[in-house]
């Protein structure tokens, strides 16, 4: 039996800080761990997930996660589709990097099939390219912003969707926290 909580929170503003997302069940018994089958970090999103930027691989966020999670859940494994230059949009419809069904939420879907009850985290970071080249010399372009803020508010909701978490929006904009918790053997 495993029990999922899902925390999905919508960081749009116009300083392109992205969209965030955390899924963490309740850890494990040594006796659940022996017996379980093995237990995976999924990680979507785009250069921030990718680790661009961060000092050496094993200290970008994705990685720092993993190594403290580990104590939690022994054994855990990490697949990391995020891809720099990400957007909503092509999460859903490519391109970017190279993925086996051609797009990052595509493989992760087909991941999330082929092991039901095994994801015992997955973060999301997406988002700030979608308003990325919106600030130029002459200020903010609003309009820009207004254009990238309506394709995340579009299409969030199809790639938690497409991952199979629930979506309650609230009527803010800048923020859409969903809590889901449920129970499968």
């Amino acid at each position: 039996m495993s029990f999922l909580l899902a925390m999905v929170g919508l960081i749009a503003a116009a300083t392109a800080f992205g969209t965030s997302a955390f899924v963490r069940p309740p850890v494990a018994t040594a006796a659940q761990t022996a017996s379980a089958p093995a237990q995976y970090y999924v990680a979507l999103g785009d250069s921030l997930g990718a680790g661009t930027g961060a000092s050496t691989p094993s200290n970008d966020y994705v990685n720092l996660v993993y190594q403290h999670e580990l104590a939690n859940h022994p054994g855990l494994q990490l697949l990391n589709l995020s891809c720099g230059g990400a957007t909503t949009g092509s999460v859903i419809n490519g391109p970017g990097c190279s993925y086996s069904t051609g797009t990052q939420l595509g493989d992760a879907e087909a991941f999330l099939r082929a092991h039901p009850s095994q994801v015992a985290l997955l973060t999301i970071d997406i988002g700030g390219n979608d308003v990325d080249g919106c600030l130029g010399s002459s200020g903010i372009n609003a309009s820009c912003v207004q254009n990238g803020l309506n394709a995340i508010s579009s299409n969030l909701p199809k790639i938690l969707q497409g991952l199979g978490l629930p979506i309650r929006r609230c009527p803010s904009t800048a923020w859409t926290t969903t809590t889901h918790s449920s129970t499968s053997g």
